[in-house]
Parts: structure tokens; sequence; C-alpha cells
């Protein structure tokens, strides 16, 4: 909340500072920040102006590459990050055959990525479930249905999870219970959207199998 420029929150916390250099000019300011910015360039520019009392009328936040390598080199001059030497990943990847739909479907699946994943994920479950071994995560970014009378893609991967016999959970946009028991070990399989993207910490201590439905 202390990245938007208009919140509450922002404005506390310029406060405070405002003050604390009027009261002392040795003061010292640390930023401490995971994610920088996590939609806009506009988020960085904001924590680097809150950090340093500077405004920063050369750095564009418009969303070019170029505005993001300006913010860059400013992050570099006064940051420091720590990048976790973890074990490298063991990645596999695996091809499927789809046959052709039914002419009937075409307006279900013309520029729509949604219609068309919602039909490649029933020729994915088979080689899905063969890989489910120990804690595993399955992600999907979509998420719905967009062909009428069929079932929606996270529906499909829990029927076919649970035909399997392994128990599972959700951790999605609409339904969050599946976290909590995911991690304490009490179901086997996580089915994850977007939302499991940022900031949900303790997953890398029970699993370590993850599998894309879609990335």
């Amino acid at each position: 909340m202390a990245k938007a420029a208009d919140s509450k929150r922002r404005e506390c916390l310029v406060g405070l500072m405002t003050n604390a250099k009027r009261k002392n000019n040795k003061v010292k300011i640390l930023g401490m920040s995971a994610t920088p910015l996590v939609n806009k360039l506009k988020e960085g520019k904001s924590i680097l102006e809150l950090i340093t009392g500077k405004v920063f009328h050369d750095l564009k936040t418009a969303p070019y590459v170029s505005n993001a390598v300006a913010l860059f080199e400013k992050f570099t001059n006064m940051s420091l990050r720590q990048i976790v030497d973890y074990k490298k990943s063991k990645l596999l990847y695996t091809d499927v055959e789809a046959e052709l739909p039914d002419e009937k479907l075409f307006p279900y699946l013309e520029k729509n990525p949604l219609g068309i994943e919602q039909l490649l994920t029933d020729v994915r479950i088979p080689e899905i479930i063969k890989r489910i071994e120990g804690q595993t995560i399955i992600y999907t970014e979509y998420v719905g249905s967009r062909i009428p009378g069929r079932d929606t893609i996270v529906n499909k991967l829990a029927k076919a999870v649970r035909d399997a016999g392994y128990k599972y959970g959700f951790y999605t946009g609409e339904n969050d219970t599946g976290l909590i028991p995911f991690k304490k070990g009490k179901i086997q399989v996580l089915i994850a959207s977007r939302p499991i993207s940022v900031g949900i910490d303790g997953l890398q201590d029970i699993c370590n199998n993850l599998i894309f439905n879609t990335l």
C-alpha cells in the first residue's frame, strides 16, 4: 500500500519520515521489499522516492523496456538483493496430441484461449495424473468455462485427481480453502491458479513437484 501514491499509508509514512529528518538530520532509512513492483513501473518509482525523499523527474513509468531499464539502474545503485542458490530444478516437458474439434465448437475457440485450453485440458489430464508424486501442485492459468455444457477447467482437474484416488484442494481466486490442509500434509494435491504465484510462503518446505496445465 505504501507504493500507491494516493494511499493513506503512504501519506502517513511520508509525514513520519519528514518529521524524523527534522529532528535528526542523520537519520537513515532502509526500505525492504520482496517485490519492488508488482503491476506497474510507477510502484518502483514510488518506493525510490519514498526512501530517498527525492522526486525522480527523469524516470518515466509508461510500460516500455527502456523505462524499466532506467528504473532498474536506479535500484541497482541503491539496493542489495539476496539471490538464493536453490538446487536446480529438474524440468520435464511432455507433448500431447489433440484431435481437431468439432466444427460446431469453432465459435467458442476463435480468438478465445479459455475455450482452447478447456478442450486441451481433457487431453493433458492423463499425463498430469501420471506425474503426481508426493505433495504436488497442479497450476492452471485458465480456470473457467467458455464452452456451454462443458465443465470448468478446475473442475475437470479435480474430478480426474479424485478419480485417481488422491485427496485434493483448491487455491484459486474463488476458493483458497486447500492451502492450509496442503501445507499440513492433509491433502496430497493442490489445484492452484494465479493467486498462488505471489506471496505464498511455506510451499517450498513440503512440496517439490509442480505440474503446469496452462502457463
